[in-house]
């Protein structure tokens, strides 16, 4: 509510409504901003609380609030200083309670909790909330600052913070249609490079020749690229980049050890007698036999290159990911 200041926001007063809204409830003590307020008692500057006061509940007749959420100029009865700031350094409180499983403020006696509150002495989030993300940990930081003028300075802005982290995460979790996706297209992009590399080796003599280094060359890029994809529409979430990566050098590897083997049966076979008796013969295996042999290379390097640049896409997109969170 603009120009409100609610003064005791805490899990208690906090329902959600049979439609998903959330609601906050008890505005008993709030404040109305520009409105003139009676001081508040020395006995409540002195922290003097009713004898059936509870750390958690609202001290009624002193300090108004709820001591174990309660941002240090509340504790210390300054209503001049009261503002919007006020209840987000209570929002703060609330999320550090969500993140540790505690509020920030503990004691054994309301006195020793509202002591603790004045000096804004609650414990730091990183000790007591490690395993949270260090996106929520920052926003609970800021609002719980001590000084008012480094909280955030409104709730909007305290929400805004929070909506910001939560697109970082949403951005993290790839759609299951595009994943799925992802995952389809490259399978069908593998089973396609095979039967294609099989049939490509079968009918073609020098590559065939070539053998099992042609047909690994196929299937091993088929198999990067798809790892590729999948790590490049995921942003990173599976860590297949050394896999990739080691795809790739295979790609290489297989395709320069195919050129190889096929050069070594282009000799072969001009070193026959029929070939060196016939020079068109010599002549044909010669000009045929290292255009083929030698091609395996640069469709080689162009496979692993293909391999490396969506790999490298992957990298970046992941690399931005984090940046965002």
């Amino acid at each position: 509510m603009s120009g409100v200041v609610h003064r005791d926001i805490k899990p208690d007063n906090v329902i959600v409504g049979s439609h998903g809204e959330v609601v906050l409830l008890d505005w008993g003590i709030a404040k109305v901003r520009g409105l003139s307020e009676a001081p508040v008692s020395d006995a409540a500057q002195a922290g003097i609380f009713p004898a059936d006061s509870d750390i958690g509940l609202t001290a009624h007749g002193s300090v108004l609030g709820t001591p174990a959420y309660m941002a240090p100029e509340q504790a210390r009865g300054e209503v001049g200083s009261i503002d919007e700031r006020t209840d987000v350094f209570a929002l703060g409180a609330m999320l550090f309670h969500v993140l540790s499983g505690r509020a920030p403020y503990q004691g054994s006696s309301v006195t020793e909790v509202l002591a603790l509150a004045r000096a804004g002495q609650a414990p730091d989030i990183d000790d007591v909330a490690r395993q949270a993300a260090e996106g929520l940990r920052a926003v609970v930081r800021k609002a719980m600052q001590p000084e008012a003028g480094q909280r955030h300075a409104s709730a909007a802005e305290f929400a805004t913070d929070l909506e910001n982290f939560l697109s970082a995460v949403m951005a993290q979790q790839p759609a299951r249609g595009v994943e799925r996706f992802a995952n389809a297209s490259g399978a069908f992009g593998l089973v396609s490079a095979i039967l294609i590399g099989a049939l490509t080796w079968g009918a073609t003599p020098t590559f065939r020749e070539m053998g099992a280094g042609a047909l690994l060359t196929t299937i091993f890029f088929a198999v990067g690229l798809l790892l590729a994809i999948v790590e490049w529409q995921t942003r990173g979430r599976h860590h297949l980049m050394p896999l990739g990566l080691a795809a790739a050098a295979t790609t290489l590897v297989c395709s320069l050890g195919g050129a190889t083997i096929g050069l070594l049966n282009v000799y072969k076979a001009m070193g026959q007698p029929e070939a060196l008796a016939n020079i068109q013969k010599f002549n044909a295996f010669d000009a045929i036999g290292h255009r083929e042999a030698l091609g395996n290379i640069p469709l080689g390097l162009a496979m692993t290159l293909m391999q490396v640049a969506v790999l490298a896409l992957a990298a970046y997109r992941s690399h931005h990911k984090a940046q965002r969170t």
